[in-house]
């Protein structure tokens, strides 16, 4: 994995009547990436276009008869066997597509006729439900509403009512009338209030629940033709069935028994059409699974037969792709099956496979980037993927984000009860995956599954830094004796891992972490950096970049070696001397000498080194000498990162020009006459074409690189000491939590339980949730950004080899 699979480019001519077949068989390897033959044709124009319109179309009538299924609740299993299954040959993918129309075609009528044979019954049963209960209503509401009505048009003296009701009547009566009908309940608020727009108030309506849940029945009470017309015309808008009017009033009774007998003639025939459709479906249940893997592959291989070159006079087609240099083997072995299929024999095999050379062709193929992973593996180059695929050749940093993305991880999340917590339920994911990957799963136990294997090195190694700080949820662990002796008040023993218990609970608890993880973030940030940048040597070396290599490699690592590297050198230097056996209890700040090595040019200590009793001691002899050194290199490195690589580069291609106007001379003047003599070279000839080079383009370019690089180092070392402020954050939550749900309530039963139900809360909420996202996102932003920028291109291509197994994925 530390660099991607070499890869070859293969130009095939493959007979016509085996291409299908062949694109079949590679599709069960997943071992190719076809390139399009043809990329000025149009989808319209493609030679297979009316083929994977076809089983588009075919495949269409697949999705509404498993609709049909899941309304009938039949069970049915899907067919994800795209390896081991039969070849599917055009003679196969007519004959399911015939087979499926026919089923269609059968369950469409029988559910067409389903479907309206329910809404016949549903009429039916209201028109039952109006009938039933407008006979008893209309009896007692009807002389109701009739007396309501005209009182209320009598006082009005007919101005209003009457006017309305017997216009274009004049020598008409007025009558009264009414009409029943059912709506949706929903309908009803809505229906009261247009029904009294449109009657301005002079209407009667009355509400009755039926059997149906969500619809009733009602009837409108009202005076003359003109409002029966309004609002009858109402109901049609508002898609309201009405089933009883004054006209057939009279009828009732005997409509109430027909009403019955259609109910009962149409239950019966909707029992044999489901029983007739029921029995088809069940019969389909166990074809629809084969029927949507053979119409998925087919659409497949047609879109990929799409891409290749026709040569209708010859019979053959041109297919050109990528391919693992290892696994030509495969290509000319699924190319041989194919052929064999089709009644090839090794004698007669018209097809042809050529090696290309693509290294001449760099600026027209692009070879694509592929790693070989695992199911351990795949993840961690899914996080370096994310943020760009690593170009061709190039070094692969996701062997190395094995390692340092977790344990970033862990040095901000140490805590040996969390991170043994994280570790124990990853584990256990791991343990059962087999279970569990054909579980049912939500989005967040989704997530945490598909990253179980990052989230168990993150556990381990966010138990591994608890143990370091020694913290278990904001107590010590007293695992070992301690060094501190009480009698000298000072330390007589080192302790033999991580940090002494005995510094919790004093006053300088605070200052002496806070300055631990400090310069322990400052330590790996700078050493995360080095690598990055010597990673990049190794790009260089291998695409034989050598004025990379001068320019720009040696200078980098000179100047963040120079200051960072020394920067790290103090602090590890510090930490391994006994200043106290040297005499002084007071070491050299680390902030003063680096303030004084940069401003002073080298220089130890200060101007008020003179007035003060105890002044610090140097750190080493030649302090000065080794300072001034090492400020004069980083500051020497800059414009040899600035200004040689443009130069270099110009009188390279200024070499080119000349070795090829060289080329192309010698080439004119051993060009023969047609008289025999030689052609002289003459000034008048067409100048020989050269790649343009803009230095000033190169320099502005180059420029940005180095000022971005040597801000970046600053900035970047800055950004590493998140891994102290998280750390610090995680451990100052889990001492809030910790001390204010339960420590503080021990002299109370009640509390003690009561504050443990919010700690439990808290610790799973906050601190095993929010908190492991949050060191999560900032261990990705630390290799991203800071540690990638160092020497990763991310430009490249990833390999996408025409498998059926990412059908089975999209399925």
């Amino acid at each position: 994995m530390w660099r991607c699979e070499t890869m070859s480019y293969l130009r095939m001519f493959i007979p016509n009547e085996a291409a299908h077949a062949f694109v079949d068989e590679i599709g069960r390897r997943g071992v190719m990436q076809f390139v399009d033959m043809n990329p000025n044709q149009q989808s319209f124009q493609r030679r297979y276009i009316k083929s994977i319109t076809a089983c588009n179309d075919v495949k269409r009538m697949v999705d509404a008869i498993r609709s049909f299924l899941d309304t009938y609740d039949v069970p049915h299993a899907e067919d994800t066997n795209f390896i081991d299954c039969p070849p599917v040959t055009p003679t196969l993918i007519e004959s399911t597509c015939a087979t499926v129309r026919q089923y269609y075609g059968r369950l469409v009528n029988d559910f067409t006729v389903a479907k309206e044979l329910k809404e016949q019954l549903t009429t039916e049963q209201e028109l039952e439900d109006v009938l039933d209960k407008s006979s008893a209503l209309l009896d007692g509401s009807a002389s109701a509403a009739r007396a309501q009505l005209m009182s209320d048009a009598a006082q009005a003296g007919f101005q209003g009512l009457l006017s309305d009701v017997e216009a274009g009547h004049g020598r008409e009566p007025v009558s009264f009338r009414f009409f029943s009908g059912v709506l949706n309940k929903v309908q009803r608020p809505t229906l009261e209030r247009q029904v009294f727009l449109a009657s301005r108030g002079n209407a009667y309506v009355v509400f009755f629940d039926i059997q149906h849940p969500t619809k009733e029945a009602f009837v409108i009470f009202f005076l003359g033709f003109v409002l029966e017309k309004r609002l009858t015309k109402l109901c049609h808008v508002m898609s309201i069935n009405i089933y009883l009017q004054p006209e057939n009033e009279g009828a009732m009774p005997q409509r109430l028994v027909e009403c019955r007998k259609r109910q009962a003639e149409v239950r019966e025939a909707l029992f044999r059409t489901e029983s007739q459709l029921k029995h088809d479906l069940f019969g389909v249940s166990s074809l629809i699974g084969t029927w949507d893997r053979i119409l998925s592959q087919s659409r497949a291989i047609y879109s990929t037969l799409n891409l290749f070159k026709a040569n209708d006079s010859a019979q053959m087609m041109q297919a050109e792709g990528w391919v693992p240099s290892s696994d030509q083997l495969l290509v000319r072995e699924a190319l041989s099956r194919a052929l064999a299929a089709k009644g090839f024999s090794a004698s007669n095999n018209p097809s042809v496979i050529q090696d290309i050379d693509f290294s001449a062709r760099q600026g027209e193929l692009t070879p694509p980037t592929f790693f070989r992973t695992n199911k351990f593996t795949s993840v961690y180059q899914s996080i370096v993927d994310t943020y760009g695929v690593p170009r061709y050749g190039e070094l692969n940093p996701g062997v190395l984000t094995i390692v340092t993305f977790p344990f970033l991880f862990g040095v901000m999340y140490g805590d040996v009860f969390h991170g043994s917590m994280l570790f124990l339920f990853s584990l256990w994911m791991v343990l059962n995956e087999k279970k569990l990957q054909n579980g049912p799963m939500d989005e967040f136990f989704g997530a945490a599954f598909h990253g179980r294997y990052v989230l168990v090195l993150m556990g381990f190694f966010a138990t591994y830094c608890g143990l370091i700080y020694n913290d278990f949820t904001s107590l010590p662990l007293r695992l070992f004796d301690t060094g501190w002796n009480e009698h000298t008040q000072t330390f007589d023993a080192v302790y033999p891992f991580g940090v002494d218990y005995v510094w919790y609970g004093t006053d300088s608890e605070m200052a002496f972490l806070n300055s631990l993880k400090m310069k322990m973030s400052i330590v790996i940030g700078v050493t995360h950096m080095c690598v990055g940048v010597v990673i990049s040597l190794f790009n260089h070396l291998h695409f034989g970049n050598t004025v990379d290599v001068f320019c720009e490699f040696i200078p980098r690592i000179v100047f963040i070696g120079s200051f960072f590297g020394y920067m790290v050198f103090v602090i590890i230097y510090k930490w391994c001397l006994d200043w106290a056996a040297l005499g002084t209890h007071r070491a050299p700040s680390l902030i003063v000498t680096l303030i004084n090595m940069v401003l002073g040019f080298g220089r130890v200590g200060s101007d008020n080194d003179q007035f003060d009793p105890d002044p610090p001691v140097p750190l080493f002899d030649s302090q000065s000498s080794v300072q001034k050194l090492l400020i004069t290199l980083a500051l020497c490195a800059v414009p040899v990162m600035l200004f040689p690589k443009p130069l270099v580069l110009w009188f390279l291609h200024w070499k080119k020009q000349r070795a090829d106007a060289v080329s192309a001379y010698h080439a004119l003047a051993a060009e023969p006459r047609q008289d025999g003599e030689v052609q002289q070279f003459v000034a008048d000839e067409p100048p020989v074409e050269h790649e343009h080079f803009e230095f000033g383009e190169h320099f502005v370019h180059q420029m940005i690189h180095t000022i971005e690089y040597v801000l970046g180092c600053v900035s970047n070392t800055a950004s590493y000491l998140r891994l102290w402020a998280l750390s610090l954050a995680h451990a100052r939550l889990a001492s809030v939590f910790f001390g204010k749900l339960v420590s503080d309530n021990y002299d109370s039963a009640v509390g003690i339980y009561v504050g443990f139900v919010f700690f439990a809360s808290a610790t799973f909420g906050v601190l095993m949730g929010m908190d492991v996202l949050e060191c999560f996102l900032h261990a990705l932003r630390l290799h991203w950004v800071e540690f990638m920028n160092k020497f990763y291109n991310a430009d490249g291509v990833a390999f996408d080899p025409f498998s059926f197994l990412t059908l089975n994925k999209q399925e």
